[in-house]
């Protein structure tokens, strides 16, 4: 198995859905990752309860078009929305979700910790948060296991979901295994940023994976040289989860074309200072 690793190698939302709608499942989608704005992308859905389509819906109604979010595996094979390898902090349940069936999994509620109003919220498929949120978002989905590939490519191809998700690992041997299964899906990467001299070893070594997004450790080599070079190769660059405005600043600074954020209505409104 090889893994990647750099080290070796405004407008309103509104107006911004409508802009999405018009746009093709190919040519469209590298308009959606790299709209030459800075988007905000929530953090495990965002404002809501953890990972859940409830959560995911109102963070949109707040004007957020790009969600983050993980998957894991049931023992029965099916791709769920959770980031931790259990249940425990996020539902009312105990337990390692790849030792639970899905029909125990949609057992469990998965709102009630967050809040009483949302009791009865489940952990969704992948299929499911595709479907709900639909054409109106961009959904990163990063797999916190690698066996979680092949039900989650074809969650996509069931929700015709090709120019509103990533497939977001570190894992090179998964990259290479989902753009042999289907080159349609969208992937992303994550690891630290080239240092300049190696740049262009860096960036041919990402368009080798195929990848059309890499979120970069936030450090000193996140510059705009850098990410205008990745930009340029067809390369989003989303800054990884931070909720410090110094780093906000410094980030849209430099470009990307994004930031993943726990905050994610405090960064719109921090944009529009």
């Amino acid at each position: 198995m090889h893994s990647f690793d750099a080290r070796k190698n405004g407008v309103r939302v509104a107006l911004y859905f409508v802009l999405l709608s018009a746009l093709s499942c190919t040519g469209g989608a590298d308009l959606r990752l790299m709209t030459g704005e800075t988007r905000v992308i929530a953090h495990r859905g965002g404002t809501g309860p953890d990972g859940t389509i409830a959560g995911c819906l109102r963070t949109m109604s707040g004007g957020v078009a790009f969600l983050e979010l993980d998957v894991r595996l049931t023992n029965d094979r099916q791709a769920v929305i959770l980031h931790d390898p259990t249940v425990d902090r996020t539902t009312d349940g105990k337990g390692a979700v790849d030792r639970m069936s899905l029909e125990a999994v949609k057992r469990l509620d998965a709102g009630v910790k967050f809040n009483p109003a949302y009791a009865g919220e489940r952990i969704p498929t992948v299929a499911e948060l595709l479907r709900a949120v639909g054409p109106r978002a961009v959904v990163l989905l990063e797999l916190k296991v690698p066996e979680a590939a092949e039900p989650v490519i074809e969650a996509i191809r069931t929700e015709r979901a090709f120019d509103r998700a990533v497939v977001r690992t570190a894992n090179g041997d998964t990259l290479d295994k989902i753009r042999e299964i289907e080159p349609r899906v969208l992937t992303g990467t994550m690891g630290r940023m080239a240092a300049e001299e190696e740049l262009e070893a860096f960036v041919a070594r990402l368009r080798s994976f195929g990848v059309r997004s890499l979120t970069p450790q936030q450090d000193e080599r996140v510059t705009r040289q850098a990410v205008g070079r990745l930009q340029a190769a067809g390369i989003a660059v989303w800054g990884t989860n931070t909720n410090d405005p110094a780093v906000w600043r410094r980030l849209i600074d430099a470009g990307v074309d994004g930031i993943i954020t726990d905050r994610p209505l405090e960064l719109l409104s921090f944009q529009r200072r």
